[in-house]
Order: structure tokens, then sequence, then C-alpha cells
């Protein structure tokens, strides 16, 4: 069933589920993910036992559900971890079996597969006795799956401690909103009385959001805040600078949008377990040691993850043979609207171009959601004179059946459309440069409109061609990131840090990639 907003169903759902944990609510349109991961890893650091619901998945839908079910380890820690097979199948089963009790379909519709996800999650977190026989947890860090206040997750009766509001920019506008007022209005639904709300900043950003844009976010955010009786603190990413970073992140860095979401878990952190926070903040050396380590050393998955790929087992005597073997460095990526691309963009200029790759091209492995602005994605992307793309499909996403690709003849549509019709600050800047290199972008069809299985020996092909430039991006959508991970995880090995912002890199690294 497609996305239906509305917390009817859901609320009927939850009605049976006790619900004795706390709960740490999280809106936005980008950074959501990022924030629910550095806060749960916090929490857990603490030794507090946290549960964790986030969309989508990665590999397997069971990785949306976390929770801690071992006892803590020798550091003291309790960092949750993904459900059991198991315990996720006999949740899904029980909610599906509860649905049928509970929900007319002919009054409500039927229940949408989210909700079911998000009521199974519930009961994970209550420590079914029926299902999981395990004690509930301590703290819930539940994202928003779509909006805010409509959302399934905004059903839950559990007793809110914080809620959090990342960075707003246009994103499913078919469903909660065309204008910025409309969506800031939508995400801001999960503000409640008396209960701290902590949001970022909102500012201009070129090409994402206009000044005014983040003047009506504001307006917003401070509407709903009076309106619910609820205290409004903001994380400004100019007040961080000022306060102290870490030396190894520079002030003008493109990892500051990660800093933010950093930022945002920790004062939810500290607003939530005001001790607890300030223990571990002692016991790592101080916040700018706390927010470095963060930062470089416990990043998201499908965040900015680099790593080292080695030729594919079944095709090496192929491989060697042609003397092609050779490492391939992969940038994972799930940008997918505009403000994410322009991040992407920003980073992989300062980050990987210039400074790994003496500003050569990049080979570009794309795939898109179905109902996603192409045109504008990539006119924040900005793909670059030299570089190679290639645009794919993903499979059907396992719990998730409103989900479909776009077809890749759009993708590649939008990118050409980009180079015949450039904006008026790329036409400014091809003049200031001059000509153009002799090689020019090329874009390559891969595959149908729609997934097949011949599509998993076009990623392998694509990846042991010898025109390959720079490094590989797998970007576009988070679907596309859990498909590549699931087909080549044997392959591929973290690269660390020697290609992360701020720690400069080796002698050894540079003629690596030279």
């Amino acid at each position: 069933m497609p996305i239906s907003l509305g917390l009817a169903r859901i609320s009927r759902l939850l009605a049976p589920i006790q619900q004795p944990w706390k709960a740490i609510h999280i809106a936005g349109t980008n950074g959501k993910g990022s924030t629910a991961f550095y806060l749960s890893q916090l929490l857990g650091r603490s030794g507090i036992r946290a549960g964790v619901f986030t969309t989508p998945h990665l590999i397997h839908p069971r990785e949306s559900i976390k929770c801690v079910r071992d006892p803590p380890d020798s550091k003291g820690w309790t960092i949750p971890k993904p459900i059991s097979e198991g315990e996720y199948s006999l949740h899904i089963a029980a909610t599906r079996e509860s649905a049928k009790k509970l929900i007319n379909p002919e009054e409500d519709g039927e229940a949408t597969e989210f909700e079911i996800l998000t009521a199974a999650a519930f009961r994970a977190f209550a420590g079914d006795p029926y299902v999981a026989k395990e004690a509930p947890i301590d703290v819930g860090v539940i994202e928003c799956g779509v909006g805010g206040a409509r959302d399934a997750t905004n059903a839950m009766t559990a007793e809110r401690i914080c809620t959090l509001i990342t960075t707003i920019s246009h994103d499913h506008g078919s469903l909660i909103g065309r204008s910025i007022s409309e969506i800031a209005a939508e995400k801001a639904g999960i503000m409640r009385p008396d209960v701290p709300c902590i949001a970022t900043y909102p500012s201009f950003l070129k090409g994402v959001r206009t000044s005014q844009e983040a003047d009506d976010i504001v307006d917003e955010l401070e509407v709903a805040s009076a309106k619910a009786n609820c205290p409004l603190e903001y994380v400004r990413v100019k007040e961080i600078l000022e306060d102290g970073m870490p030396k190894t992140i520079p002030k003008k860095s493109d990892l500051l949008f990660m800093v933010s979401n950093f930022a945002l878990a920790m004062k939810a952190f500290e607003a939530a377990y005001p001790m607890k926070a300030l223990e571990l903040t002692n016991s790592m050396g101080g916040r700018e040691a706390l927010m470095e380590d963060f930062i470089f050393n416990n990043r998201p998955p499908g965040r900015l993850q680099h790593f080292s790929m080695k030729p594919l087992p079944e095709r090496t005597k192929e491989v060697k043979e042609q003397n092609k073997f050779r490492d391939l460095h992969v940038i994972l990526d799930g940008a997918h609207n505009e403000e994410s691309a322009r991040a992407l963009h920003k980073y992989l200029e300062s980050e990987v171009r210039a400074r790994i790759y003496n500003k050569q091209g990049v080979t570009w492995i794309l795939a898109m959601s179905k109902g996603r602005d192409p045109v504008d994605f990539f006119r924040n992307l900005r793909v670059k004179d030299r570089d190679i793309v290639y645009a794919v499909t993903f499979p059907d996403v396992e719990g998730m059946p409103w989900v479909e690709p776009m077809d890749p003849g759009m993708i590649l549509n939008a990118i050409e459309f980009m180079k015949k019709f450039p904006s008026k600050a790329e036409k400014n800047a091809k003049m200031k440069k001059g000509p153009p290199p002799p090689r020019q972008a090329r874009v390559v069809y891969s595959g149908g409109a729609s997934y097949n299985p011949e599509q998993d020996k076009v990623l392998m092909d694509i990846l042991e061609t010898q025109d390959l430039s720079g490094p590989i991006i797998v970007t576009g959508s988070m679907y596309l990131v859990s498909y590549f991970l699931a087909l080549f995880e044997e392959n591929l090995k973290p690269s660390g840090a020697k290609f992360i912002s701020g720690r400069g890199l080796t002698k050894a690294t540079e003629s690596e990639h030279s």
C-alpha cells in the first residue's frame, strides 16, 4: 500500500501496546537518521538501554528496529543493535494479526506497511512478553517517516522527554506541502506542551533554500512552539564554530553538516540526561574530543562511507589476465534530494576531487526513486566535465512496496538537460574557466526501465571496466546504497580515516590514488 498519512489506523494498532519507555522524537528533511544514530551511540556509551526506530533500513527491514538485548560490554556500553530475524518476524506477524482485529479496511483503509513496522517496533521496545520476553527499553529514539504531525510515529503515547527538528527543505511536496511554510508546520507537529524542542537553525543555502524560506521556517517553528506551549531552542553552526571545534575539523570543512547533526544529538542528550552527558564528556577528555571521535570514527552507515574494493573473486582470473587488477575507491552516500546533493557536492569538491584525485573526474553510479526531481537534484550535485555517469535501478525494497526506482532514462535525460540549459551561475563559472577539457561528461544507460536480475551483472561490468575515472560514487538513493552493499558486501573493506576531512593525507595515500 502506498504512503497514506494520518493517525486513525495507527492509533488503533497502538492501543493495546504498552509504551512504558520515554521517547525522543525526531522530524526534519535531512539529517534525521544521522542524528538518531549519534544520539543512540551517546545513550549506549552511557549505559542507557535505548531503542531506535529509523527508516529506511540499509539491507534488512529488521535494521529499522534496534534494541539492547545483551548485557553491558566490558566498557559498560549498551549499544542498540538490530533485533534478530526471529524476533522481527514474530513482531510483524503479531502486528498483522492485531491489524485484522482492530482496523476496518472499508472505513479506514488497509494498514500501511510503515504503520505495521511502527507498531512492531513499539512492541519490541515494550519487551512484549508474548513475543520477545525481554525487558522494556529505557528510552526510544524515534525518527519520523514522512512529515511529522500526521506521521504514524506521532501517534505514540510514550512520554516524550525531548523533540528534535533537523534541517527543513523541500521534499515529499505532494504529501506534506508545496511551500516551505507548509512543510515546516507539518514537521513542527511533533512538538508537545512543556517538552523541550531543539531545532537546527535554518539558513540560506544556495539552490536549496532562499533567505525568505529560512525566515518562513523560523516563523512557523516559533508559532508552533507558542501554540504548543513548548520551549524551543536552536542549534546554530555559527555558535558551534565560536564555542570550539576540534582542530582536525577545519572551520570551513564541508563536514559541518555532520557536526551540526552531532551537536543536535548532543543537545538532546544533555537535555534528557544532563549528568550522564557530563560524565561521558569528561571521560572522553572534553566536548571537542567527543565530537572528533564521533565525526571521524563513528559515522552513520550509508553516509560518506569510504571503501576499498578488490575485484570480485569469481572474476579475479579474468581481471589479472587483462591487467586490470587494482583496488577501487568506492564512496557510498544516500543523498537523495537537493540539500543532501549540495552537501555531497561540497564534500567531494574539497575533500576528494581536490585533495586526493587532483581534480580528475569521478565515476557516478546513480539511481533515484520515482517522484524525485532529478533536475533539481543534479543542479545541486553538479556532475563535472570528465565525469562518467552510469544510471541504474534497484530491486524491490523489502517491507516498502510503495518504493519504486526511477527509469534510468529519466536520470540521464535530466543530466543532458542540465548540459543544454545550465543555470546562470554555471554559465558564469564556465566563462571564467574558459573552454572545458576535451573529454566531456559521459552518461551511460545501464539496464532497463525497471530492475531485473541482469543488472547485477551490469554493476559487475561497471566495476571491472578499465575506463573508470577517479573514485566511484554510489548515490541518488539509500535503496541503491543498500543494494550495492548487499551485492558486494564481501568485497568492500572500510578505508578508514585517511579519506576523511581534517586528517591529512600521507604520501603513500596520495601516490596510491594519483
